[in-house]
């Protein structure tokens, strides 16, 4: 039995093991949060992200923290642009709104 299990283990893929782990714990919308704040992060230039203090996102929206008035406003006027591409990929919205502070 264990051996049978086993194969049948093997053949499933990682990530559609990893999906279901996340449906059936109700926390799909918590890891895409979360993969929202690394891609935020990674959509920045270099020289933006020294001035990031925090990101967190918490039911939908992304919270940033940053020390540069200058940032701000930049983060501020790509906030559409910024959202849009932090929801690519996903069948409903992961982020709905983004606070800059």
């Amino acid at each position: 039995m264990l051996q049978e299990n086993h194969r049948i283990m093997t053949d499933v893929p990682l990530s559609t093991l990893l999906e279901e782990f996340l449906k059936r714990n109700h926390k799909e919308a918590a890891f895409n949060e979360q993969t929202a704040v690394v891609r935020f992060q990674e959509l920045l230039p270099e020289e933006y992200r020294s001035h990031i203090q925090k990101v967190r996102a918490e039911n939908g929206v992304l919270f940033v923290n940053c020390d540069s008035a200058g940032l701000k406003f930049e983060l501020t006027n790509r906030r559409s642009e910024l959202m849009a591409q932090l929801n690519e990929g996903y069948d409903e919205l992961v982020i709905r709104e983004m606070v800059i502070r």
